[in-house]
C-alpha cells in the first residue's frame, strides 16, 4: 500500500464519511471505497463498518489507524528533513581570504544570480592558516584564498592528503603602495632595504603570516604604525597619510584610486624569499553541489578572464 492510502483512510475516519472525505480528497468516491477494500484484502481485517451516523472504524480498524497516524507522522518527519536538505543544497558557503573575499564577492553575488538564482551565498573569512582546517571542519566545501611560495608544498600535499584540490587561479605578487606624493611614486621597483626609515599600515590578519614568508620579511624591515580590519581602510590610510603598505596585486585590481593614479603600486626587490603569491580555489570536486560547481565556475572566469581595468606593473590572469 502507499502512504497516500493510509492519509485517505486517516481522512475517513475523520470524516466518519466515505462520500466526504472523497470530496475533501479531490478523488472519487467508487475510488476511494476500491482503496479501502484493497487494503482490507491486504490486511485480511475489516477497517471501517457502517452505522446509522456515519462508518466508524472496527475495533482492528482502531489498531490499524493508530499505526497509519505514526507512519504518516514518522513520513512527514522524512519529507521535512529531504525539504531542509534542498534547502541547504542551494546554501553555498565560501571560505575566501579578506583580498580575495573583497574583490570576488561582490562580481560572484551577482553572476549568481543570474546562473543560480535559488542560491544563497554565505561568505566566511577564516585566518588565511586556517582555511584548509575549516575544509576539514565541514565549513564549506569551497575556498578561495593566497598562498605565498614558500607556503605552497605543505598546503598541496595537505589538501592532497585529505582528498581536496588546489586550483590555480592568479598569479600575483606583494607590492609597495604609497600615494602619488611619495617620493617613490614614479619609480618602476623599490627595493626593500630602502624602506627601513619609512612607516607601514598593515590589515590585522598579516600576522598570520609563516615567520618565512615574503611579508613577513617586510613586515620585520619596516615600523608598523597602524592595523587595520580591512584592506580597504589600509589603502585609504596610505592615500591620506604619509604612509606605506604591502599589499597582494589584486588588491588593486578594481581600485579606482590605482587605476587614476592616486594610489602607486610598485613591485617590490630585494627579498629573501620569492615574491610569489598565487590565488587559489580548494574544492572536494566529488562533494560540490550544482550551485557550488556554478560558483566554482565563475571564480575561474573572474580571475582569468573578467578582471577590467589593470593597473600597469600588476601581473596578468592566468
Amino acid at each position: 500500500m502507499k502512504i497516500e492510502h493510509l492519509i485517505y483512510i486517516t481522512e475517513i475516519a475523520k470524516r466518519r464519511s466515505i462520500s466526504l472525505a472523497a470530496k475533501q480528497l479531490y478523488i472519487g468516491q467508487t475510488t476511494l471505497s476500491a482503496i479501502v477494500k484493497s487494503i482490507e484484502d491486504e490486511l485480511d481485517i475489516q477497517i471501517f463498518q457502517r452505522t446509522y451516523s456515519g462508518v466508524i472504524a472496527t475495533q482492528e480498524g482502531e489498531k490499524m489507524l493508530g499505526l497509519a497516524k505514526k507512519i504518516i507522522d514518522l513520513y512527514g518527519e522524512m519529507t521535512e528533513i529531504e525539504r531542509e536538505a534542498s534547502v541547504r543544497e542551494q546554501t553555498v558557503h565560501i571560505l575566501a581570504s579578506t583580498s580575495a573575499n573583497s574583490n570576488l564577492s561582490v562580481f560572484l553575488t551577482q553572476q549568481m544570480q543570474i546562473r543560480s538564482p535559488q542560491s544563497a551565498l554565505i561568505f566566511h573569512e577564516p585566518m588565511r592558516t586556517k582555511m584548509l582546517a575549516s575544509m576539514f571542519e565541514g565549513i564549506a566545501n569551497l575556498a578561495v584564498g593566497h598562498w605565498e611560495s614558500s607556503e605552497l608544498k605543505q598546503a598541496e600535499q595537505i589538501a592532497r592528503t585529505n582528498g581536496i584540490t588546489m586550483e590555480l587561479l592568479y598569479s600575483d605578487s606583494f607590492y609597495l603602495c604609497v600615494s602619488a606624493h611619495s617620493k617613490y611614486a614614479d619609480r618602476e621597483s623599490v627595493d626593500i632595504a630602502e624602506l627601513a626609515d619609512e612607516r607601514q599600515v598593515t590589515p590585522h590578519y598579516y600576522f598570520t603570516n609563516s615567520v618565512n614568508s615574503v611579508f613577513a620579511q617586510a613586515f620585520r624591515s619596516v615600523p608598523r604604525v597602524a592595523s587595520f580590519t580591512s584592506n580597504e581602510l589600509v589603502k585609504l590610510s596610505v592615500l591620506n597619510s604619509n604612509l606605506i603598505a604591502f599589499l597582494a596585486g589584486i588588491n588593486f585590481i578594481r581600485d579606482e584610486n590605482a587605476a587614476s593614479g592616486a594610489l602607486r603600486v610598485i613591485p617590490l626587490t630585494g627579498l629573501a624569499e620569492k615574491n610569489e603569491v598565487g590565488v587559489y580555489a580548494l574544492y572536494r570536486e566529488s562533494e560540490l553541489t550544482e550551485p557550488e560547481q556554478c560558483a566554482l565556475e565563475i571564480a575561474r572566469e573572474f580571475f582569468r578572464a573578467g578582471i577590467p581595468r589593470r593597473p600597469a606593473g600588476l601581473p596578468p590572469a592566468l
